[in-house]
């Protein structure tokens, strides 16, 4: 395949489910787990997949102009990975001084900013990270 389909089929797993396994009877199905039980993500989900994210970029997708249902966006994502400070150093990387603190501070659905995100998986360097560049 191509190096775009290969980078794409190889970090599948960091968007989650393949386009259309959500929709139950035409709507989207709920994407939380059943009550009492909790599902847990591939080792591989979340990482810091900057190298698959540049040959995207490059190929013309764009940043923080997608969200996904709830309303969670590029640098929501880059906050919830393994390697959380390259990943939102990708993204810094990708957008204006202005768009880079609003991103930084867009709450979700649920009220969370990328400091909640990094939070929620102890990453204290990230955190360390994100107060000193804003």
């Amino acid at each position: 395949g191509s190096r775009l389909g290969d980078a794409a089929a190889e970090d599948a797993n960091l968007g989650g489910t393949r386009r259309g396994s959500r929709r139950r009877h035409g709507r989207l199905a709920d994407p939380r787990p059943p009550r009492g039980r909790q599902r847990s993500p591939p080792p591989q989900r979340y990482s810091g997949a900057t190298a698959t994210c540049e040959l995207l970029y490059a190929r013309g997708a764009r940043v923080q102009r997608h969200a996904n249902a709830w309303a969670c966006r590029d640098a929501h994502w880059a906050a919830m990975g393994n390697d959380a400070s390259a990943a939102l150093g990708w993204v810094r990387s990708k957008l204006s001084r202005d768009a880079w603190r609003a991103a930084a501070v867009e709450a979700q659905a649920q009220g969370h900013t990328v400091f909640h995100k990094a939070a929620q998986r102890g990453r204290g360097r990230t955190l360390a990270w994100l107060l000193e560049d804003l």
